[in-house]
Formats: structure tokens, sequence, C-alpha cells
């Protein structure tokens, strides 16, 4: 409810007057809201208006802040062992006490979404959105709701909210006030030119977001592909995916395998489901409708390699750049972890019984009887 209040009143402040209104002097802002739009928690997309929170709270602990809210979320948590701040296969439980731990969440994210599957886009009944669909020919087009991105870390995604349907009213935004032509490239990116894709996901639950993920190896030829449709545009990205500014609508999804052979997983998420996205991973995410997620970040056994590599590839970005910054700090990790591990073992078999299996010791035979 709270979240719901912010963003209405985001909403008034952001939404233009009525035409031949006199403009209004702007409300006078929170302090909390104004560094809230500072640390880049509100973004406004120029093509549909789409309004996101994203990683709340940006610099309080989310335990500290909702503590009921959390203790519901560490209770319901998949694969505690990996995902929990405190889980044994979660190699980022292992930093002392002492140190600086990095900020692995729980986040909350809310954005609107930029079409609703239950909802015909030409509810008017005039054909101005046929003829706004038809004419949208460029589906890279739609904002979508995340762009395309890699994160260091493991992360699990829940859906805990999605908004009901609008039941016809509107452009489907669900409140985001998305311009037709945006609607329209949105709804053609979802149907995948095959019919009514999202029909045809079996499931129970309300439909909230599609994503795509693309393996950790494909991430060279993805990041080439993008080159060279940055290059194409005219547009110089420090590096397409780290730089966030792209959505592979499906145009761009049919050249990528008809010229670099790469194919990601496209899949659609429920209420109440979790996806689990592995480290170095490409992926993006587009909401149907409006949803609120809960986002825990991880560093698992198996992905620490990947997470060390990562590294790497970040250093030769540009200083000023938000991923060249080491945020998670998987070097520290990876040698306390060792640490723990070493110690766990040392203690287990120091004090660890002799084993069945290994061979008895010889005794001394007895001593002669004297003549």
């Amino acid at each position: 409810r709270r979240v719901h209040a912010e963003l209405a009143r985001l909403c008034e402040d952001i939404a233009p007057p009525p035409a031949g209104a006199a403009r209004a002097a702007p409300p006078r802002r929170s302090a909390a809201r104004r560094k809230l739009q500072r640390s880049g928690g509100i973004e406004l997309g120029s093509a549909a208006r789409l309004l996101k929170l994203k990683d709340f709270p940006p610099a309080a602990d989310f335990a500290e802040l909702l503590p009921k809210q959390h203790a519901d979320w560490a209770a319901a948590i998949p694969f505690a062992a990996y995902t929990s701040r405190t889980g044994q296969l979660n190699l980022a439980s292992a930093l002392p006490h002492w140190s600086l731990p990095p900020d692995l969440g729980p986040k909350m994210y809310a954005a609107y979404g930029c079409i609703e599957e239950t909802e015909p886009l030409d509810h008017d009944g005039d054909g101005a959105a046929a003829e706004v669909a038809a004419g949208a020919g460029a589906v890279g087009s739609c904002p979508g709701s995340t762009k395309l991105h890699m994160d260091m870390s493991d992360a699990v995604n829940v859906l805990v909210h999605v908004a009901p349907s609008r039941g016809g009213g509107g452009s489907g935004s669900g409140g985001g006030g998305g311009s037709a032509h945006a609607v329209a490239s949105c709804r053609d990116e979802v149907s995948g030119g095959e019919g009514d894709w999202l029909s045809r996901q079996r499931g129970t639950g309300a439909i909230g977001a599609v994503w795509d993920i693309w393996a950790a190896e494909d991430e060279p030829r993805l990041s080439a592909f993008l080159a060279r449709v940055a290059s194409e545009r005219g547009e110089a990205p420090a590096h397409p995916i780290h730089d966030q500014c792209f959505y592979v609508g499906r145009a761009l999804r049919e050249r990528l395998a008809a010229e670099e052979g790469v194919r990601g997983w496209r899949f659609v998420q429920r209420q109440g489901e979790a996806v689990f996205i592995p480290a170095g991973c490409p992926h993006q995410v587009l909401n149907v409708r409006a949803c609120i997620k809960v986002a825990q970040d991880f560093v698992s056994p198996e992905h620490l390699p990947r997470c060390l590599s990562l590294l790497d590839a970040f250093r030769p970005l540009p200083r000023a750049h938000k991923r060249s910054e080491d945020l998670l700090g998987p070097k520290a990790i990876a040698a306390h972890a060792a640490s723990r591990a070493l110690h766990a073992l040392g203690a287990h078999f120091l004090h660890q019984p002799p084993h069945e299996s290994q061979p008895p010791q010889r005794q001394a035979p007895p001593p002669r009887p004297p003549p």
C-alpha cells in the first residue's frame, strides 16, 4: 500500500496539465522522494512513460525497514541453502561480521505493465489501433520493463503481485500512460508473429512478465551482434549489454539467430513463481501487467569462477560507468569461503574416529615364556 501510494503521488507530480489549463506550481517533494529520484529508483521512459520503482530500498536494509515482510520472505524463499543470507551454500555467508558485506538484498521492484493480454487493443472499435499496429514496423521500439543486462551474482526473482486486468479500458499500460504506438509494439513483441503467444502458455495464475535469458557462453557473440546493431544506428555504447541500452525484440532475436546462431529461452512468469538467473547470463524482462517482484542475490559455489571472470570483464569499462565498481567483492568471498571450508574439514578430521575400512594395526607378538 505504501508503494502504490508513493507511485500515485509521483504520477500526479509528473502528469502534464490538461490542454488549455494554466500550469500550476510544482508540488513540494519530500526529501525521501528526492533522494529516491537522485538514486535512479524512478525511471520515466521517453517512449511509453513507464514508471518503475527499482532496488527498493535503495540504501536501507530490507530487514530493518520492513521486518515483518522480510520474515515472511525468509520463510518462503526457495532453496534457502543457496538463496538465504545465512545459507551454507551461499558463499557470501562466509564473510565475517567485521567485514563490509555486499548488498545482496532482498530488493523490491514495482513497475507498470506494457500491455495486458486480456485487453483488446482496439477497444473503441474505430480501427485506429489497428492502423497504429500496422504502421509500427519498428518492433524494437517496445521499451521493455528491464533492458538486456547481466549480473555478477546469481539471483532469484519472485513475482509476488500481479495487478488485475483493467477490463478493456485505457491503453493497457496499467496506469503507466503508454502511447498507442508503444502498446502496439509491445503487443506485437509478445505475440511473436505466431498468433497469441501468451494464450498458448499453460499454467495457472495470472501472467505478469515475459522473460528472455541467454546462456553465459553465448554472451561474446550476443555482445558482438548488438555492437554491430548499435553501429548501424550511429550509437557507440561502452558495452552493448552493460550499458542496458537494448531490449532485444522479436526482429532482433530473429536476426541474432540467423546471423550468429544464438537462441535464448523465452518463458512467462506467473504470480507466485520464482525465476533463477545464473550469474553472467544476459536477460531481459517485459511486464505484461503491473507487477511487484522481490529479488535476492546470492553467490553459488558452481558459479564463483564466472563471478571472478565478470570482475575482469568490468575493469575495461570507463571509470564513471556504473558497472566499473566492484560492488560484490568475489575475491574476498572466495577467500573467506575457502578458509571456512578448510576450517570445517580440519575440525571434521580432528574429531572423527578411525574408519572401519582402515586395516587394523599390527599388534606386537606376546612375549615368549621363559625356558
